[in-house]
């Protein structure tokens, strides 16, 4: 795809929301096509899992895929796009119904199991130490996340079942 063909097609389809494109090469090149044009652009990644494959291989493209689809979801502007590799867009990609999300905060009781149960619901990997995105370790009254949309882990200690502290790590 040239990048003058499609700065020429973003010009007459301006309620575009979708394009599907190659590869990821393709895909940042009408990225740029896009924000030249004063639109938001929200691009997934190339997710090479075939049916029967072992997603765990594909931990980080999952969070990543995960993380732009519920941006893209969540911004109200006409003005987006949301543009994904061919071999991305053949696999089910989840709807804008599946994004819950809640608050934590000082003080809150926390029923772990539920929200054990929650946070494996939403895809996080239970691991014994937190490294990377989309992972969760329990470990008695500390929880250590890693949320796909932040840049740094999180710690919650509790008091039993109450939020004691909440701190970035």
């Amino acid at each position: 795809m040239l990048q003058a063909a499609f700065y020429e097609f973003l010009q007459t389809k301006n309620d575009l929301q979708l394009l599907g494109v190659r590869g990821d090469k393709e895909a940042l090149y009408a990225s740029e096509v896009a924000l030249f044009l004063e639109k938001k652009c929200y691009v997934l990644p190339d997710l090479r899992a075939n049916e029967g494959d072992d997603l765990l291989s594909f931990h980080e493209e999952m969070v990543e895929l995960l993380r732009v689809l519920h941006a893209f979801y969540n911004d109200a502007s006409s003005k987006k796009i949301l543009i994904a590799p061919l071999r991305t867009l053949l696999t089910p990609l989840p709807k804008a119904e599946l994004f819950d999300t809640f608050n934590l905060e000082f003080g809150m009781r926390l029923h772990l199991e539920r929200f054990r149960e929650q946070m494996f619901y939403w895809g996080y990997l239970a691991v014994d130490v937190v490294q990377g995105k989309g992972e969760i370790s329990i470990r008695g009254d500390i929880i250590d996340i890693f949320p796909p949309d932040c840049e740094k882990a999180l710690r919650i200690s509790l008091f039993d079942d109450e939020i004691e502290s909440m701190r970035f790590f």
